[in-house]
């Protein structure tokens, strides 16, 4: 029993972690699209 919540509890942290990971990733690609975006909006003025 106290492997099965040694196990859980280490993917609930993989799973944490995993999720910051894209988290950061949608994060720094909402930032590329702002600045594609503001290239191709002053590209068209």
């Amino acid at each position: 029993m106290y492997a099965a919540c040694t196990k859980i509890t280490n993917l609930e942290s993989e799973v944490a972690t995993l999720k910051g990971k894209v988290e950061e990733d949608s994060v720094a690609k909402d930032v590329e699209i702002a600045e594609l975006k503001r290239r191709l909006f002053e590209a068209h003025e």
